[in-house]
């Protein structure tokens, strides 16, 4: 019996990746540190389109070279959410990049961290901030989940890693929103993004 529960619940599990194996499943992991950046003491690089993802609305910044209150999880580079560069919007999202043939993704894990901006850079003492993640398919929400950011530390701090599972399996877009009331002044850093791809 307790067999067949086991082999029911892989099976019930199973439909989205053993589909998407035959479709073109791959397994990614952004770390940002493959990207050259040519302004490295500034925030205002766009990512743009990266492992067949469209980042809209971060920027990558090379920490070694304006270090930040937030120790990145693997240097150089992070990735930004920083109103100021984004024509003060407080919503960054992730969308499969057409040029990749990618229809959706899996998000499973992010670090992520937070620090008091500054104009040019996100050179900043760690601060507390918290974000609304919302995950949708064909346009309707299917997932969503708060996760909030506390600093180990006055200075410096170690960043904090998000989890995610079921409905976030497949997804076609997933928005980053900051839900603290002087966002403006609150830089979001990411780092070993880790998510799934799916060409159908």
């Amino acid at each position: 019996m307790k067999n067949f529960l086991l082999t029911t619940a892989t099976a019930l599990a199973l439909p989205i990746f053993a589909h998407a194996a035959s479709t073109g499943f791959k397994q990614q992991q952004a770390t940002f540190d493959d990207i050259t950046v040519t302004v490295p003491v500034a925030s205002l690089q766009p990512i743009g389109t990266y492992k067949s993802l469209v980042w809209n609305n971060f920027n990558v910044i090379d920490v070694s070279l304006a270090p930040t209150g937030v120790a990145p999880e693997t240097e150089p580079n992070v990735a930004v959410q920083y109103l100021l560069t984004t024509g003060l919007s407080n919503t960054a999202s992730l969308t499969p990049a057409s040029s990749s043939g990618v229809s959706y993704f899996a998000l499973e894990s992010f670090y992520f961290g937070c620090v008091a901006s500054s104009q040019e850079t996100v050179a900043g003492l760690p601060i507390a901030c918290s974000l609304t993640l919302t995950g949708k398919r064909g346009g309707e929400t299917v997932a969503t989940q708060e996760v909030s950011f506390s600093p180990s530390g006055l200075l410096t701090s170690e960043m904090d890693k998000v989890e995610f599972a079921g409905s976030w399996q497949a997804v076609d877009e997933v928005t980053f929103e900051q839900t603290e009331a002087l966002a403006v002044a609150i830089s979001v850093l990411y780092d070993n993004v880790k998510y799934a791809t799916f060409a159908v």
